[in-house]
């Protein structure tokens, strides 16, 4: 699935809450790769979650409360990683992806 990057300046009201969010988590607890565009976009798997925000903040919430309860990081990755690829395959096989298509997005792999 390819979506098109969002940068800072071009988030909805309904996006801007959990970008900055996960810009703060990212720093401190996602910062052993590239995750953060020099524009600002966030790549990886939390740029399809400020496309749709009502799954997102779910998710990310998920990622949140996984981290904070200190399970071993190798687990908080694979969980992180597994939700990232739960959302794409939901995204792949739901109305959502017809409203993204919509929208121009490539949403066939």
């Amino acid at each position: 699935m390819h979506l098109p990057l969002i940068v800072p300046a071009d988030l909805t009201p309904e996006q801007k809450a959990p970008y900055d969010d996960m810009r703060r988590g990212i720093s401190s607890n996602f910062n052993a790769f590239k995750a953060v565009r020099d524009d600002g976009a966030l790549m990886g798997p939390w740029n399809p979650w400020l496309h749709e925000p009502g799954i997102g903040n779910a998710i990310w919430d998920l990622t949140l409360a996984m981290t904070a309860n200190a399970w071993p990081i190798t687990f908080a990755k694979l969980s992180f990683l597994l939700s990232a690829l739960a959302l794409t395959l939901l995204m792949r096989s739901t109305p959502i992806s017809q409203s993204l298509s919509t929208r121009g997005c490539d949403v066939t792999g």
